[in-house]
């Protein structure tokens, strides 16, 4: 028989693809297999081969070209759908968990997503974005951290003032992720403070004081 692949999952059809003899493409044996029904920024791709699997999300196949594989005989390929979400809270029109569905989803987005600041309510200038992030990213921030002497991924907070015009335009390219908490700060700045050292003695158990990075410049919170 011809060599072939497997093409499986909830989000495409369930085939048996041949393999040419000059080769085949990954996302080209998916569209013969069906194609992918969910959105790109929460489609992800397992392949297993050999015994061994890896999945990487769709936007990174896209987005790089080296990592659309070639397929080789008896791989399976399953496409799988994972909601993205992150989490608004604080002086928003609409708190929650709310879908990312594009990629890259910005902290604009993230905003507009949630209804905007609350009028009368909202601290334009306290605008801030709660996430563990890896070591790599934290250690060019900040290189000789003592947060680096854990392998775990390191509890950073970014504020981004709205006050502040240049903060409009870093907010149209700072990333949200999957899993980011978007708090915005009340008007009552006590209630806010309040609200910091809570976060802030939750994640710092052990370590130093939580790093916040303002407008592309760090300080110690």
């Amino acid at each position: 028989s011809s060599a072939s692949a497997s093409v499986l999952g909830d989000q495409t059809g369930a085939a048996r693809v041949p393999l040419n003899i000059r080769g085949e493409r990954l996302l080209d044996v998916v569209a013969q297999g069906g194609g992918i029904r969910s959105q790109p920024a929460e489609t992800f791709i397992t392949l297993t081969r050999a015994g061994a699997s890896e999945t990487v999300g769709l936007p990174t196949i896209l987005q790089n070209p080296t990592e659309n594989i070639y397929i080789q005989p008896d791989d399976t390929i399953y496409i799988t759908r994972r909601p993205q979400t992150y989490t608004a809270l604080g002086a928003v029109s609409s708190s929650g968990e709310l879908p990312i569905d594009q990629d890259p989803f910005t902290l604009a987005q993230a905003v507009g997503r949630s209804g905007g600041l609350a009028p009368n309510a909202a601290d334009a200038s306290a605008v801030f974005i709660f996430r563990f992030e890896s070591r790599p990213v934290f250690q060019s921030m900040r290189p000789t951290s003592p947060l680096l002497a854990s392998r775990q991924p390191v509890p950073v907070v970014y504020r981004l003032s709205f006050e502040d015009p240049r903060g409009f335009f870093y907010a149209q390219q700072f990333p949200v992720r999957p899993r980011d908490l978007v708090y915005v700060g009340t008007a009552s700045s006590v209630e806010f403070l309040k609200f910091l050292s809570v976060v802030r003695g939750a994640i710092s158990v052990g370590t130093p004081a939580t790093t916040v990075v303002s407008g592309g410049t760090i300080r110690i919170a």
